[in-house]
């Protein structure tokens, strides 16, 4: 039989072209063809529908899996996040002692609020003072009423804090002497600063200051390595 698409030669027995795929047989004789092999008659050219259809099922498949992937993916990446935020909650968080605050707009920020003439807690007395005794000039006069008389020994990297409180207008006054330099600050609770040394080893603190809450610091923060051992008194009269 030839074919009437490409004119190519086809046996008999063939249906379809081998060589294009059309249809041999005319609309008159399906009905014979299907009688004699016992099939039934299918419409010109739905036997070339099942290629497509299979592309398009397996298009289905592939955006089946992208969605089912990126499902699973956003699953676990949210069950992660919801297991790390689970334990970082059920572990207690560090916090650090530091007894200055951080709102305050100085390099020396404000230490905390204690009770008056209390000592900071986490500030570690000098056991073994390694600088001279205080002289009899030092001495707190009568009358005064004391802020620290004292030695303290300050680590690298730390500072040590003294609150007082003054109810009327006052007139502070003191010496320190260290083993190494050391810088000596007065501050107000709002971050004020009323007098700050350089580094020194010793030095006086002679300054008059209103009502208020107030914190003598020594500071080693610049130290990394050295620790200081200072001798220290201070003092306020009205």
């Amino acid at each position: 039989m030839k074919c009437s698409r490409c004119n190519e030669q086809t046996p008999d027995v063939y249906r379809y072209c081998l060589l294009c795929g059309a249809d041999l047989l005319p609309t008159s004789a399906q009905v014979e063809y299907a009688s004699l092999t016992g099939q039934q008659s299918l419409p010109a050219g739905r036997s070339r529908q099942w290629p497509l259809v299979l592309a398009m099922a397996m298009c289905a498949l592939v955006i089946a899996g992208l969605i089912a992937g990126i499902y699973l993916y956003t699953r676990s990446a949210r069950q992660a996040q919801a297991d790390r935020d689970e334990e970082s909650q059920s572990q207690p968080q560090q916090t650090t002692s530091s007894p200055v605050p951080t709102s305050v707009p100085h390099r020396r920020p404000t230490p905390p609020q204690t009770n008056s003439n209390s000592e900071v807690a986490d500030v570690e007395p000098a056991s073994t003072p390694r600088v001279p005794p205080a002289s009899s000039s030092r001495d707190i006069p009568d009358g005064a009423i004391e802020v620290i008389n004292r030695h303290i020994h300050i680590s690298p990297r730390s500072y040590f804090a003294q609150e007082f409180k003054v109810t009327k207008d006052a007139h502070v006054r003191g010496t320190f002497d260290s083993s190494s330099p050391v810088e000596v600050s007065l501050l107000s609770r709002k971050g004020i600063e009323f007098f700050h040394s350089a580094r020194i080893n010793n030095g006086t603190v002679d300054v008059t200051i209103p009502p208020g809450v107030y914190y003598v610091l020594f500071e080693n923060r610049f130290s990394w390595i050295t620790g200081k051992d200072v001798r220290a008194v201070v003092y306020y009269q009205y």
